[in-house]
């Protein structure tokens, strides 16, 4: 630990307690993620992803929420470096590979939801640090639940659907 009590080899703003999140439950339509201080649920809505977090500290607990659309949710647990151009500033600011404001913020296999805290008890956010587990886990319930347009040749009509919506 250095004098701020920020360990070495992690960013500032990411606290060391993320190191231990692993995988919890996983099932069809949900992703649960824990370690003994926070929990993180991952699940479909609509066609974006809820992020749903709680993070307990001895004086008090926090909640939140957020809404990633699909290629966020990809670059915020590690398998893009996707960054949308109003958010590029946190790059810069954080020294971060991707980040969406509001959403998340990525450094290598450092990644804080909603945003960047102090790395410190008290912060309003999450921070996860992204094992194989954890980033397998999240591909497999991306690709089980990611709409893939469906093109079905009909005489002289094409009918359009989703993967979800037409079965042989």
């Amino acid at each position: 630990m250095t004098s701020e009590g920020i360990q070495p080899g992690f960013p500032d703003w990411f606290h060391p307690r993320g190191a231990s999140m692993e995988v919890l439950r996983q099932g069809h339509r949900f992703l649960v993620l824990a370690s003994d201080t926070a929990r993180i649920k991952v699940s479909p809505r609509q066609s974006n992803w809820l992020v749903e977090w709680t993070v307990s500290y001895p004086e008090a607990c926090i909640n939140g929420a957020t809404v990633l659309p699909h290629e966020e949710l990809r670059a915020a647990f590690g398998l893009s470096n996707y960054s949308p151009t109003l958010s590029k500033w946190m790059l810069r600011r954080w020294e971060a590979d991707c980040a969406s404001e509001g959403r998340f913020i990525r450094s290598g296999m450092f990644t804080n939801i909603p945003g960047p805290g102090t790395g410190h008890d008290g912060d309003p956010n999450v921070s996860i640090q992204l094992t194989d587990n954890i980033k397998l886990a999240i591909d497999n319930l991306l690709n089980r639940n990611h709409r893939r347009p469906i093109f079905l040749k009909m005489g002289f009509a094409t009918i359009v659907a989703d993967s979800h919506t037409v079965t042989a």
